[in-house]
């Protein structure tokens, strides 16, 4: 926290992916994040920043990449935001959703990513909860027939020390 309501913000992530014939993708973005609402209820954050991204196919996803005219690696600076909302429904059960949309700033490499997140999280005490959660990931560099889109469900467990 930078002062009441903004926030500097950091991300980096790296998949590795073969159901995409991706080899492998790291994208790391910082920005400054605005707290449009912020409540002990309900809160928005807005972060837009600028960070690298790079990604590079398997050997199949290279050739399918070659004949749908797509390049098969993406390397460059990228732009994007972020925004995350949490609702607090009740003392013990709350909501969050997040999403990350990124692109190129190379107009020789017209590349997207976006991610959005939805995770419904329980405590059973103060200290444990159980989570479920929803993921969507959206990659324009993926050539055709390989489906850009990507779903995931996925449950957890949390622990707050």
């Amino acid at each position: 926290m930078l002062a009441g309501r903004w926030v500097l913000l950091g991300r980096s992530q790296f998949d590795v992916n073969h159901v995409q014939y991706l080899e492998y993708r790291s994208t790391t973005i910082a920005g400054l994040g605005y707290f449009v609402v912020k409540s002990p209820r309900v809160s928005l954050l807005l972060a837009p920043g600028l960070g690298y991204g790079k990604s590079e196919q398997t050997a199949y996803g290279r050739v399918l990449s070659f004949a749908a005219g797509i390049p098969a690696s993406v390397e460059g600076p990228i732009t994007g935001v972020h925004d995350m909302l949490t609702v607090q429904l009740t003392p013990m059960l709350s909501f969050q959703q997040d999403m990350h949309y990124f692109w190129s700033l190379r107009a020789s490499t017209p590349y997207r990513q976006a991610e959005f997140n939805a995770k419904l999280l329980g405590m059973v005490t103060t200290h444990f909860g159980l989570s479920v959660a929803f993921k969507e990931q959206y990659d324009s560099s993926m050539p055709p027939p390989v489906n850009r889109t990507l779903r995931s469900l996925i449950s957890g467990v949390q622990l707050k020390l």
